[in-house]
């Protein structure tokens, strides 16, 4: 895969500030858990991937379509979040959590094919749309880190190679 662009995530910073583990075998002063691709308007979607955790709960919800899921994938600013039942009720969505670091490497490559088979080709359709806060090029990498740090975003952070 020849990489253009890498999303900055909060388990970065947290892995730079010592407080999160390098996976087995990576290097502890290497971020980088995303790469970045085309980017495209947003309304409702119908899954939202929750990458910051509790502060962005209540909008994960008001951005949910009918039948829609959230899927916590992290947790960086705040584990505990207040739950609109009825706004979940009523948009008849589901409230889903994981994370891969401590998953085995043959279950990360099950959910990298899962993603190449079925996300892969909506995002090509024009489909799959995923919201970009900014963009910075690669030598602007503390610029970007701390953009994302700064929080009130919307969207990615990414590093563009380039």
């Amino acid at each position: 895969m020849r990489v253009t662009a890498a999303g900055i995530y909060g388990a970065d910073l947290s892995q730079l500030r010592g407080f999160y583990p390098a996976p087995p075998g990576s290097p502890a002063d290497v971020p980088g858990l995303e790469l970045a691709g085309e980017v495209a308007d947003a309304g409702p979607f119908d899954v939202v991937l929750e990458p910051v955790g509790a502060p962005n709960f209540p909008v994960d919800l008001d951005v949910l379509a009918d039948g829609g899921r959230t899927m916590v994938i992290g947790a960086g600013a705040g584990a505990r979040a207040e739950l609109d039942l009825r706004r979940l009720m009523t948009a008849r969505g589901r409230v889903l959590a994981s994370h891969l670091r401590g998953r085995s490497l043959e279950q990360k490559a099950d959910a990298a094919r899962r993603v190449e088979a079925q996300a892969l080709p909506l995002v090509a359709a024009g489909r799959l749309r995923i919201p970009v806060e900014a963009t910075f090029p690669l030598e602007a990498a503390q610029e970007a880190y701390d953009r994302f740090a700064a929080g009130g975003k919307l969207g990615k952070v990414v590093l563009t190679a380039g």
